[in-house]
């Protein structure tokens, strides 16, 4: 084990450089907020050897299963974004949502 985290550090690095080179932004905070904290280690996964069996390997329902739940997690951050961007429209569409269903 190295003694510090030296390696981890640099992993977070270049993987802030990497989204910095792709977007042009500096900050990442709303990238990981709508994609989630491990959309890090996609960039090591790339790199695994037979990543691709190993991806095949899982069956639909329980890539299914994990994607809803994955989802459902993410799903507090990106509606309170929607809500910070435009609360009024955010607001009329809940209202709307909510009609459909009482109604």
């Amino acid at each position: 084990l190295p003694r510090t985290n030296n390696d981890l550090e640099q992993f977070f690095r270049q993987t802030k450089a990497n989204h910095r080179r792709i977007t042009g932004l500096r900050n990442w905070n709303t990238y990981i907020q709508r994609n989630g904290e491990l959309i890090v280690l996609i960039r090591d996964a790339l790199g695994q050897e037979h990543i691709e069996s190993r991806l095949r390997s899982v069956d639909y329902t329980t890539y299914k299963k994990c994607k809803l739940e994955w989802c459902s997690r993410l799903n507090e951050h990106v509606e309170r974004r929607r809500f910070n961007r435009d609360p009024k429209a955010y607001l009329a569409a809940l209202e709307h949502e909510w009609e459909q269903l009482f109604c």
